[in-house]
C-alpha cells in the first residue's frame, strides 16, 4: 500500500492532508457545483504506517449536472448516471425519463 505521501505533493503549496482536501474540493467544485460539493465528505484514516483518504458522496435529491473539463472546447452541462459498474451520459428523452423515474 502506498498511502497518500506521493499524492500530498500534488496540490503544491500545502503537502499535507489539509492541502490535499482543499485540492479535492476544488476539483469537485470545478466539475459540478459548490452546492453539490457540500454533499461530499472527505476523511483521512491511518492504516498501519500509511494515511488514506475516504471520499463519501450522499445521494442527491435532485439531478446534478457536470461541467465539461476546461480546454476541451465543449460547452454546456452534462448529465451522467451509473448503470451497474459503468458510467453513461444521457441525452434527450433518456435523460428526461431517468429524471422522472428518480425525482418525479
Amino acid at each position: 500500500m502506498l498511502g497518500l505521501k506521493y499524492d500530498f505533493a500534488t496540490p503544491g503549496s500545502k503537502p499535507n492532508a489539509d492541502g490535499f482536501e482543499l485540492f479535492l474540493r476544488q476539483l469537485v467544485e470545478n466539475s459540478l457545483s459548490v452546492v453539490t460539493a457540500e454533499t461530499v465528505r472527505i476523511s483521512f484514516h491511518e492504516i498501519g504506517p500509511e494515511q488514506i483518504c475516504e471520499v463519501s458522496v450522499a445521494a442527491s435529491g435532485r439531478p446534478v449536472f457536470a461541467k465539461p473539463p476546461k480546454g476541451t472546447g465543449l460547452d454546456g452541462l452534462e448529465f451522467w448516471v451509473r448503470v451497474g459498474n459503468a458510467t453513461r451520459q444521457l441525452h434527450g428523452d433518456e435523460m428526461v425519463q431517468y429524471q422522472k423515474q428518480h425525482w418525479g
